[in-house]
């Protein structure tokens, strides 16, 4: 038998071009790709990239992280993709004393 969330479960998101077949798979009432990156650059032209590129077509509710990568899967879906915008913490800004 193939691993399984309970059909109880609200949803399942899968975060990576590997967890798309299974999220795909899941009796759930919600099914999410949170869409990171495109994925089949991370390998050159062949099975590995196809894969990647195969995970665009299921049946998920696509989200990606910036707006880039939203335009970037649209041709993929029948839709237009939402995306959230990259999170940054401006800890990590330079502050200057003013003299």
């Amino acid at each position: 038998m193939a691993p399984s969330v309970p059909e109880d479960f609200f949803a399942v998101i899968a975060t990576a071009w590997n967890t798309a077949h299974f999220a795909s798979m899941q009796k759930c009432a919600h099914k999410f790709y949170f869409i990171q990156d495109f994925e089949p650059w991370f390998y050159p032209m062949g099975e590995m990239y196809l894969n990647a590129e195969a995970s665009y077509r299921y049946e998920l509710n696509p989200i990606t992280i910036g707006r880039w990568l939203s335009k970037k899967v649209e041709p993929y879906y029948s839709h237009e993709v939402p995306y959230c915008d990259f999170g940054v913490s401006d800890i990590y800004i330079l502050r200057r004393n003013k003299i």
